[in-house]
């Protein structure tokens, strides 16, 4: 469980949430209205952030990005985080998407993404003509309802593009950090840390902890000492 530390509600003007990798997969899903925050916006934010989240703890950002608070003030933020991470940040979407012709947003705005088009579908089809095609972020398009009844849209949509949806990049709702359910470890873990199968203390009937797993008996090549086994495990189990 993560201890967050207390806030000033002024500090950041954005809403930062965070999300519990529930199936532990390389996915995660921000809740209905928010969107994950970028690497750019972690980079401009990073003070603020790292105020309000415990120095150590790995977060997800958009995509494949990943950011760690290393003290209050500075953070590691990498583009390419292989890695499962527990968590992710998240911040608002404080406003609907808007059309610019062309290929890309005004100063100040950026493309909208799958979700945010998503949110706002209804509100973007009724403004659309009927065989109207809007790209958005990734090559994504919103088509008009003549392509399909309320209009249909589709995360990559190659083609020419002669019209985009953006938002502002900045939402303005005050900063709240909403703590994440509590990680539930696989059978056999006493404790986890990131993923259920990433073990840091085990429970009997597998009471010995070898390399994050859990044994009732200690592998061939290893000793218990204490709740852990100590050792190179053999490569040839005996059964």
């Amino acid at each position: 469980m993560l201890n967050f530390p207390s806030q000033n509600q002024n500090s950041i003007p954005y809403f930062i949430f965070i999300v519990f990798l529930i199936n532990a997969s390389s996915s995660y899903l921000c809740p209905l209205t928010f969107t994950p925050l970028t690497e750019s916006e972690a980079n401009l934010f990073t003070s603020e952030i790292c105020r309000q989240i415990p120095v150590g703890v790995k977060l997800r950002l958009n995509s494949t990005g990943a950011m760690k608070c290393l003290s209050s003030t500075t953070a590691s933020i990498v583009s390419n985080e292989s890695s499962l991470i527990s968590h992710a940040i998240c911040v608002s979407i404080t406003s609907t998407p808007f059309k610019v012709p062309g290929t890309s947003c005004p100063l100040g705005n950026r493309a909208a993404t799958f979700q945010e088009v998503s949110i706002h579908k209804a509100e973007i089809c009724s403004s659309m003509g009927d065989w109207e095609v809007i790209h958005f972020e990734n090559q994504g398009a919103i088509k008009g309802p003549s392509h399909y009844p309320d209009c249909i849209i589709i995360p990559s949509e190659p083609g020419i593009i002669s019209a985009l949806l953006c938002v502002k990049k900045t939402p303005t709702i005050v900063a709240q950090v909403v703590e994440s359910q509590e990680l539930t470890c696989s059978p056999g873990c006493n404790t986890c840390e990131e993923i259920p199968t990433n073990c840091t203390s085990c429970s009997s009937p597998a009471p010995y902890l070898y390399g994050n797993e859990c044994y009732s008996i200690c592998p061939a090549k290893t000793f218990s000492t204490g709740n852990s086994c100590q050792g190179k495990k053999s490569d040839i189990e005996i059964m």
